[in-house]
């Protein structure tokens, strides 16, 4: 199973595919050794707490690797006094203890109970690093520790990105010191120095996510890694990219499988190393339309980590975001409502737009749409002089988030179409039509009788008979033991099933009830709640039992019989086709005109054959300006689209596709 194959051998199977994709830090063999020395059993001053003794390392650069020496119980330092005002004595200025870049030290025997790093290396450049002096930026932590050691941590050279040569740590330390486990995992330097090597650095956090979390980090463009990887320095280059967001994933959670959410444990879809498969898929050998898709940058690990490098949307403002503020000032008068819903069009025509090279070009759907997922560029709110607000009108939607993305494989002739496919499975009524034939009837079965009265009627035992079957063809259908006749016909069946506990909007019904769907359908159902969402300005339900509870109402209630007490649930008003109702009787109708309420009534039908697709959304005539000024374009991106995907036949036999799961 290629699912499977890409979690427990992540590094092959993107090899495979995408050679060079995944770069690993497990295995540098120019990473240097950077002792941490920590002070024993020091004794400190009552009038002056924060007083005490700290050793300073010697830095060497040997030769090669083999010969530096490991710090030794033998070995010995010359002390460092280090003041209230976090400033070294001139005791750091001996000649043979002088910190250089490069080197990372610990400093300890003060009243703390954590360790304390020194991370010495400031340069910004090859020239500067030559050039800069020693800086000790001490902190102190809030107790003591009666006994501290010495540690060893083993990290990748960060000097030799900056153009320095690598460097080891050696001191000679008192008998009593000794060899302790590693720490950097407590310290967060192993990290930073690993960022280094890629030629990032950290700027925050963003988030947590569900098996790790999202931080923003600016490109150093002058490291030696940025600048040897032409790709990546193009790719940056072309599209103007400064900063860019790094998603870390812990590859324990990952191969479990699980998230720890508030100290529970939760089953995920989510797939980090398939996710970079599929965004270099769709940004670096193809271009999504007008760039809607957060583009790709590089994927590399660590021993515990997974660090996916994407570009950062400036503005860090998502569409959930901008639709509560934008309902905030609309509730304020500051904001028209026309203006608003004008933009929103906008927004979402761009959605459909990309939605629709990916559904049919790239037979890809990304399961988890939302607002959350959909971020913005240009989101700017601006105040006028009389008081109003207005949108910027340059706005611009990109979908992120693709850790649960699956590309199908379809199997299609040059000639074939999406309609084409969808033969296999219409109904037998839609595949038949009557025309006329020449040729007398025949008169015993299909003669209209006269009667006495004058009046005519036809003979009862009249029959029908297909004929002309010069365009008839039958179709060889592939199909399983556990394949239904839905299935067979369907390459975008899924199974992918995650339990959620909010946002459980977005689920389609045979997505929540755990039952085989069609991907792409469900693609529509999370659009169309977005939709509804970003109009009305809250969720149509937003949790478990508005879904659940459905299943205690009777089918044939209706409204006039006393139905409307369950009107204020969202899901049993679209299962029963009682939306506008819904809107009527929760007053708001203002929020959606007649074309909207059309398109989002058809985007949420229960049925997935019911429910619009992605070509029926984009030619629905709430969108008609926008698809007469962009139908030339949009079919021309496709047409070449699908000779692109010709040449990347070869390669893409080795793509891990989604494959069903019973």
């Amino acid at each position: 199973m290629a699912a499977t194959f890409a979690r427990n051998h992540p590094a092959s199977a993107v090899t495979a595919f995408a050679p060079n994709l995944l770069q690993s830090e497990t295995s540098n063999s120019h990473s240097p050794n950077v002792y941490a020395i920590r002070s024993p059993n020091m004794n400190t001053s009552a009038t002056n707490p924060l007083s005490s003794t700290v050793y300073a390392a010697t830095v060497q650069s040997p030769k090669n690797k083999n010969d530096a020496t490991p710090l030794s119980s033998t070995s010995s330092v010359s002390p460092v006094t280090a003041t209230t005002d976090n400033t070294p004595s001139s005791a750091a200025d001996t000649k043979n203890n002088t910190l250089m870049p490069g080197s990372t030290v610990l400093y300890g025997g003060m009243t703390t109970e954590e360790d304390l790093l020194i991370n010495v290396n400031d340069a910004t450049s090859a020239a500067a690093q030559r050039e800069m002096e020693c800086k000790v930026d001490m902190t102190y932590a809030d107790r003591a520790r009666a006994s501290l050691s010495v540690t060893q941590i083993s990290s990748p050279s960060v000097s030799d990105e900056l153009g320095s040569p690598p460097s080891v740590c050696s001191a000679n330390l008192p008998e009593d010191l000794c060899l302790t486990e590693l720490i950097y995992q407590l310290t967060g330097v192993d990290e930073e120095l690993i960022f280094a090597k890629h030629g990032y650095k950290k700027i925050r956090k963003v988030c947590d996510t569900l098996q790790g979390e999202l931080m923003e980090a600016e490109i150093v463009k002058h490291s030696k890694s940025f600048q040897k990887d032409q790709a990546r320095r193009k790719l940056c280059e072309n599209a103007n990219i400064q900063r860019v967001a790094i998603k870390k994933v812990d590859k324990c959670l990952f191969k479990q499988r699980i998230a720890k959410i508030d100290g529970m444990v939760y089953c995920v879809e989510e797939d980090v190393v398939k996710e970079a498969l599929v965004l270099h898929h769709l940004t670096v050998d193809n271009r999504a339309t007008a760039n809607y898709v957060v583009q790709f940058i590089e994927l590399f690990e660590s021993e515990e980590n997974y660090y996916l490098v994407m570009e950062y949307i400036d503005g860090d403002c998502n569409l959930q975001q901008f639709t509560e503020i934008a309902h905030q000032y609309i509730a304020e008068g500051k904001l028209k409502l026309k203006a608003y819903q004008k933009i929103v069009k906008y927004i979402f025509w761009q959605l459909v737009a990309v939605l629709y090279w990916l559904h049919r070009d790239m037979k890809c759907c990304h399961l988890n749409l939302s607002l959350e997922n959909v971020m913005l560029q240009n989101a700017q709110f601006t105040e006028n002089d009389d008081g109003t607000v207005t949108v910027n009108p340059s706005i611009s939607a990109k979908l992120v988030d693709f850790g649960r993305s699956e590309l199908f494989k379809v199997k299609s002739t040059t000639a074939s179409t999406d309609a084409e496919s969808a033969l296999l499975v219409a109904p037998r009524h839609e595949m038949l039509s009557f025309e006329s034939h020449s040729g007398e009837c025949d008169v015993a079965k299909r003669k209209f009788i006269e009667n006495e009265d004058g009046t005519v009627s036809v003979n009862p035992s009249i029959s029908a008979k297909l004929v002309d079957f010069g365009r008839s063809e039958l179709f060889k259908v592939k199909s399983t033991t556990a394949s239904t006749d839905a299935e067979k016909a369907n390459p975008f069946l899924c199974t992918k099933h995650e339990a959620r506990m909010e946002d459980v909007q977005y689920l389609s019904p045979r997505q929540y009830q755990e039952e085989a769907f069609d991907a792409r359908a469900a693609d529509m159902w999370a659009l169309g709640q977005m939709l509804y969402a970003c109009c009305v300005g809250a969720p149509l339900y937003a949790s478990m039992a508005d879904f659940e509870s459905d299943y205690s109402i009777d089918d044939d209630t209706d409204v006039e019989d006393g139905g409307d007490k369950y009107m204020n649930n969202g899901f049993w008003a679209i299962k029963h086709n009682k939306l506008k109702q819904y809107l009527q009787i929760n007053n708001l109708t203002k929020f959606v005109n007649a074309k909207l309420f059309d398109l989002i009534d058809h985007c949420l039908k229960i049925e997935e054959a019911e429910r619009f697709d992605i070509e029926q959304t984009l030619r629905h005539p709430w969108y008609k300006s926008y698809l007469v000024k962009y139908k030339e374009r949009i079919e021309k991106k496709s047409m070449s689209q699908q000779e692109r995907l010709k040449e990347q036949k070869p390669k893409l036999t080795l793509f891990p596709y989604y494959q069903l799961q019973y």
